[in-house]
């Protein structure tokens, strides 16, 4: 049976409609596990065993992602840890060593989860490092990287690209689990949680920053007392 040229537009065009709603789906959800497998496959990887060959995907966010800006002392909406345990969490570093959030307790801080397999995280990073070096942030607040992806993947990274900030890394599942108890419901990257001197999560916010931002809110939680 034949079909005719009009049927073989209609079949093309539906086909093409439906995958460019599927693509456009995709862009803005991803499925439920995408942050588990990908962690999972980042433990398989450190542990020498089988992991997944294909990229990751990343559940990307809209690009005019932002959040409010946050209040000095004023727990930001969505977040589920106290002062007492956000300080406690401890991951190793880049430099191999342990490192707990209390070390940088006492300035502002920024928690940046990012992963070297995520096109926007990287894309960020720069941002990072210009107000992680800016002087009118020099001992006054500090950027911490974390990274939710295999310690090797991470160093080569870093080899490459270094980055002047301190950067802590995943440990089976910890840096997961604290994204989602600071707000990160979607597992989606990149993620940032802003902290106030004191230890409170003022801010979270789902995407990447845009130039001028994030000094914004730095020079305010610097200027809080």
């Amino acid at each position: 049976m034949k079909s005719s040229p009009n049927t073989l537009l209609v079949f093309g065009l539906a086909a093409a409609a439906a995958f460019g709603l599927g693509s456009t789906w995709w862009l803005h959800q991803a499925p439920a596990d995408t942050l588990v497998l990908t962690a999972s496959a980042a433990r398989a990887q450190a542990s020498g065993g089988p992991s997944a060959t294909a990229t990751p995907a990343v559940p990307a966010v809209p690009a005019n992602a932002a959040s409010t800006p946050g209040q000095p002392g004023v727990q930001a909406a969505g977040v589920d840890i106290s002062t007492g345990a956000l300080m406690a969490i401890s991951l190793p570093g880049s430099d191999g060593k342990p490192h707990a959030l209390a070390e940088f307790q006492g300035k502002p801080m920024v928690l940046n989860f990012w992963a070297t397999w995520c096109d926007p995280c990287r894309e960020e990073l720069p941002l990072l490092q210009t107000v992680a070096t800016r002087p009118a942030f020099q001992d006054k607040a500090v950027v911490v990287g974390i990274a939710l992806d295999s310690p090797a993947a991470v160093q080569s990274f870093l080899k490459l690209r270094p980055l002047s900030f301190p950067v802590l890394m995943e440990e089976g599942d910890a840096g997961e689990k604290l994204a989602a108890r600071l707000g990160d419901a979607s597992g989606s990257l990149p993620f940032t949680a802003i902290v106030d001197r004191h230890g409170v999560v003022v801010e979270t916010r789902l995407g990447p920053w845009k130039a001028g931002e994030l000094d914004t809110r730095l020079a305010t939680l610097t200027a809080a007392r």
